[in-house]
């Protein structure tokens, strides 16, 4: 219990600490031998829509990369951005410009504001399926470069890739048990 309200408080200070105010978030079927296959040749693909700047995609696609480094279960998974992706199998995505989680996974999930600052979404997909997901506000970026950018995607990358799927906290909620 000692460990969990320590990565609790971690959570909570890294979302203070990087400027991203996330105030939705769900955890359906995550867990975290889910998030270990998924990334188990250590790369996870990575889908980003929308961009916060005027600065090309590529750039800001390679920066959120980075920001994700070391917040996934396997600290050393490497989140490789890719063009387009259709929703097939397992792969994180960014919406620079919010979206709701519950379909962030989706083919036609496409944000309509891309604001700065503004809402950003980030989901651990399954097909079409968010497995996990973390909604909320960011703060203003001056580019890819901007170190609130990586602050920002490492504290939703935190949210997204928890040890423990808080579903399963305190109860009979696990795998074994029919969930909850």
């Amino acid at each position: 219990m000692r460990v969990l309200t320590v990565f609790s408080l971690a959570l909570l200070l890294a979302g203070c600490l990087s400027g991203t105010q996330v105030n939705n978030s769900g955890f359906g079927r995550y867990s975290n031998s889910t998030a270990s296959y998924a990334a188990r040749g250590g790369e996870m693909p990575l889908v980003v829509f929308g961009n916060p700047t005027n600065a090309p995609q590529a750039a800001v696609d390679q920066a959120v990369a980075d920001g994700l480094y070391g917040t996934h279960v396997l600290h050393r998974t490497v989140f490789v951005p890719r063009a387009s992706l259709a929703p097939e199998g397992y792969r994180t995505v960014v919406h620079f410009g919010g979206i709701d989680g519950d379909v962030a996974c989706g083919l036609d999930a496409q944000p309509t504001n891309t604001a700065n600052p503004g809402p950003v979404t980030a989901a651990f997909c399954l097909n079409d399926e968010a497995l996990s997901y973390a909604a909320g506000k960011m703060a203003a970026v001056s580019g890819p470069d901007d170190p609130l950018l990586k602050k920002q995607m490492t504290a939703l990358g935190l949210e997204i890739f928890p040890p423990v799927n808080p579903n399963y906290i305190g109860g009979d909620c696990g795998p074994m048990t029919g969930f909850c």
